[in-house]
């Protein structure tokens, strides 16, 4: 038995887009299914990628690009059997604390009176401050990609960790996932959900600030750069060849 998807707009998704639609896509969407001892495997590719955008003479080149997407792929009534599991990376967090505290200092000046005589003429107080430093240090994981199962559903959130990037704080990657189920009728169908937030980056791939990104924002109206830039939502069928 070979396994053939039918899907609905057929356009919005790689293979079958326009170059252009696709070019200006920020995060794109691919669908496929394959037959497994019986099962069917629906596979999805995410493909992070940045649009060049045109700013003002000696401000550009920009990017719109996006860190983050979630998926939601659906098999109407189905059983999951499995699916691509959560992705983690390993972290090591650091809390550093200081406490500064007032502490009382006294001393007595000493006045010598002859060669064999020294007198404390009065007894001086003051207050000097201590500072006590701690330091907390733990390992931990964050999640790069979370999987969560729904009953018919998967859901996957792809985020990027916190903190400074060395690089870019966009990323540009396929991202690889699939979904094994069973349908117990021939009514085979489903759908595909991407939602994505794609935002401005600086030719060094630093984000832009709130307010730059709302000048050029209305900068960029005038001339849109993307298309589907909240995402891409498709169904499909699932029948056999």
């Amino acid at each position: 038995m070979a396994l053939t998807l039918t899907i609905k707009p057929p356009e919005k998704v790689i293979g079958s887009m326009s170059s252009d639609e696709q070019e200006r896509t920020p995060v794109l969407l691919g669908l496929d299914v394959q037959e497994i001892d019986g099962d069917a495997k629906l596979v999805v590719d995410v493909a992070f990628q940045r649009i060049p955008v045109r700013g003002p003479v000696g401000m550009g080149p920009w990017y719109v690009a996006a860190s983050d997407a979630q998926l939601t792929l659906r098999a109407n009534g189905a059983k999951i059997a499995s699916h691509r599991n959560s992705r983690y990376v390993d972290t090591v967090h650091r809390i550093k604390s200081s406490k500064e505290g007032k502490v009382k200092a006294e001393f007595e000046p000493k006045v010598e009176v002859s060669e064999t005589l020294t007198v404390s003429v009065v007894s001086a107080g003051g207050k000097a401050t201590r500072s006590k430093e701690e330091t907390i240090e733990y390992s931990d994981r964050e999640s790069t990609l979370t999987a969560v199962q729904q009953g018919d559903r998967v859901v996957w959130v792809r985020s990027t960790p916190k903190g400074e990037k060395l690089i870019r704080e966009y990323i540009l990657e396929n991202l690889h996932l699939w979904l094994r189920c069973k349908w117990t009728d021939k009514n085979r169908r489903g759908s595909a959900v991407l939602i994505t937030f794609p935002e401005l980056f600086h030719s060094n791939g630093k984000k832009f600030s709130k307010i730059q990104s709302f000048f050029a924002g209305a900068f960029l109206r005038l001339k849109p750069p993307l298309t589907n830039e909240d995402g891409t939502s498709v169904e499909f069928t699932c029948d056999e060849k």
